[in-house]
């Protein structure tokens, strides 16, 4: 599957780890790589193994992984900052195979095991989408979770965090589609999101006059959208504001603090007007944002920071999906 991204994907992180292989696929140990890199779901979701010394490497895909376990009759000769692995998988025939390494980190077990190994078949979740255009009913395979787009789906506006120094990586990313808004937080490889067909009402809080610093860029295909001139364009507006889009009464998704806010929200009410009024239906329920498990205690937002009610499946202040 090769959809688009909204990303720069060189500023994916990646996670290096120095390993020994104690037994290759052939049975014996091997001194082949000594380098794993774990490329993460938005590049690929793969292992790979390489050689620092040459280019020879070998990937394995996550996806393909059948069982990770500690083997422990030689737990007692490795240091306590080590885990020993055995990765067994199907290779491009669908024949079993594994592989025994010594990786110097003991936190790449719950990496592999409780993040990145079972996240690849619920990921690519797609509904169908329709839509008019000039007229006529189209439908796409829309992959609501992910930061990457559809078939016919265009990326209007967006903002992003980067972060580090010597290796900058992507933290999240803000974006606005002509199908839909969303929040993508690249630590938990999930996001709040939601189609425009079920939003109510987009609305802009917390107007301020901002800096010189913008939060949020119109992309070309969103310029040529819903252009604008004179005062109050994106180009010479100095206003900054929460940008809500509204279910139920409800901000499902919220942009903090974007700059134009009110171009942002008008463009978006242009896409949810041209695209999907003219149907005059919309589906019951499509999962809006991943719904994280009850709980009797207040929650701290991940993403705006606001604690939330007792037993709050979302925050009350952005919308993003409480964990």
């Amino acid at each position: 599957m090769h959809q688009r991204p909204m990303f720069d994907e060189k500023l994916v992180k990646r996670f290096e780890y120095n390993i020994d292989v104690i037994k290759y696929i052939d049975g014996q140990p091997s001194k082949i790589f000594d380098k794993l890199v774990i490329h993460p779901i938005e590049v690929g979701n793969t292992l790979e193994f390489k050689n620092t010394k040459d280019s020879s490497c070998f990937h394995i895909p996550i996806d393909d992984i059948t069982e990770i376990s500690t083997p422990e009759q030689v737990e007692e000769i490795r240091d306590k900052k080590d885990v020993l692995l055995e990765i067994e998988f199907k290779d491009s025939h669908g024949d079993k195979k594994s592989m025994v390494i010594n990786v110097f980190d003991k936190y790449i077990e719950e990496l592999l095991v409780k993040t990145l190994r079972p996240m690849e078949q619920k990921y690519w979740d797609a509904v169908e989408l329709e839509y008019d255009l000039d007229g006529m009913t189209k439908t796409t395979q829309l992959y609501y979770k992910t930061p990457f787009l559809s078939d016919g789906e265009e990326l209007l506006w967006i903002n992003s965090r980067v972060e580090g120094i010597a290796n900058k990586h992507i933290r999240w990313l803000e974006a606005l589609t002509n199908f839909r808004a969303i929040y993508y937080d690249f630590e938990k490889h999930d996001a709040g999101r939601i189609p425009l067909d079920l939003v109510d009402d987009v609305l802009v809080r917390n107007q301020e006059t901002a800096g010189s610093a913008r939060v949020g860029n119109f992309t070309d295909i969103g310029i040529r959208t819903f252009p604008r001139t004179g005062p109050g364009s994106h180009e010479v507006s100095g206003a900054i504001g929460d940008v809500m889009f509204m279910r139920d009464g409800k901000p499902v998704v919220t942009f903090l603090q974007a700059s134009d806010p009110y171009e942002l929200a008008d463009l978006a009410k242009g896409m949810i007007n041209q695209l999907f009024k003219p149907l005059k239906k919309g589906r019951v329920w499509l999962p809006m944002a991943a719904v994280g498990a009850r709980e009797n205690i207040a929650r701290t937002c991940s993403y705006c920071g606001n604690v939330s009610a007792v037993g709050a499946e979302f925050c009350n202040r952005c919308g993003f999906a409480l964990r």
